[in-house]
């Protein structure tokens, strides 16, 4: 199935979508995974966001910290310091990756920390293995040491949506490529090494024409790890990232944000190199 996503959806099992948003669904014949798809079947990218939803607090016994950019509710405030660090390492990767550094200077974001995997279902009806779930400026989850991978991909979401507002609806290979790169980045290096296995693997079988991956998303989001759309669009953007400064990748979501289309903002940022998202693909495509 091809489904399109809205900007406002939320998302759960560590950065699947969980979306109240209206979805779209067009049966399409998959051979080996993905095939190109006819332009008159491809869902065109949502013109409008659903409202967040606000999912139930923590109980009245729990605690609440702040941080420079992050306020946290939980039940043990030795462990929403724990997790404030580690928030504020993430976010601080993000500026250096994104080069967003004088935008995310003045954001502030919400994280709910629940008692445990029970209450986090109990109160946001996310499906069983769902270990993260964010919405607007709100992240949902419980502590535990598989936290991190989830925790980076969704303050990734929350940061691209909220620099982006009404224009991230249609970039979805781009937020969810940014929200993988920065999951691999916090993977153990077993993790890391099968996530990377799995993707040279099917990148080298399975390569979605960009003129289709720009409009769909995966085929199987409860399998982002192995699913090719994912794994493009977290290849393609760690490419991008690496043709130039943290400060070209920055003015090129500017650029974004403004309106220019992907092939004016990979133009006036990537002189040289990329003058439209064709080329872009065809570099990638010889150097994968």
């Amino acid at each position: 199935m091809i489904r399109r996503r809205g900007e406002g959806e939320t998302r759960g099992q560590d950065g699947f979508s969980a979306s109240p948003c209206l979805r779209v669904t067009v049966s399409v014949l998959f051979l080996a995974g993905c095939v190109p798809v006819p332009p008159g079947m491809l869902p065109q990218a949502p013109a409008a966001a659903a409202e967040a939803v606000a999912y139930p607090d923590i109980e009245p016994t729990g605690v609440s910290i702040a941080s420079l950019h992050f306020k946290l509710r939980g039940y043990h405030e030795p462990e929403l310091h724990t997790i404030s660090s580690l928030a504020e390492d993430i976010y601080n990767r993000i500026g250096m990756d994104t080069g967003l550094y004088s935008f995310l200077a003045g954001q502030s974001y919400a994280l709910v920390v629940y008692k445990d995997s029970d209450e986090y279902t109990a109160k946001t009806k996310q499906p069983a293995g769902s270990r993260a779930v964010a919405s607007g400026g709100s992240l949902y989850t419980y502590a535990g040491p598989d936290l991190a991978p989830a925790l980076a991909h969704h303050i990734m979401h929350m940061v691209f949506n909220s620099y982006m507002g009404d224009k991230a609806a249609a970039l979805q290979w781009l937020n969810e490529g940014l929200a993988l790169r920065e999951e691999v980045a916090r993977m153990t290096d077993y993790e890391r090494t099968l996530f990377q296995t799995t993707q040279n693997n099917q990148l080298r079988s399975e390569r979605m024409p960009f003129s289709q991956m720009v409009y769909v998303i995966g085929t199987d989001e409860q399998k982002r790890r192995q699913d090719l759309w994912y794994l493009q669009a977290e290849s393609v953007v760690s490419y991008l990232s690496k043709q130039g400064s943290s400060l070209a990748f920055a003015a090129f979501l500017g650029h974004l944000r403004s309106g220019a289309t992907a092939d004016q903002a990979l133009s006036s940022n990537y002189a040289g190199k990329f003058d439209s998202l064709k080329d872009l693909e065809s570099t990638w495509r010889a150097e994968i």
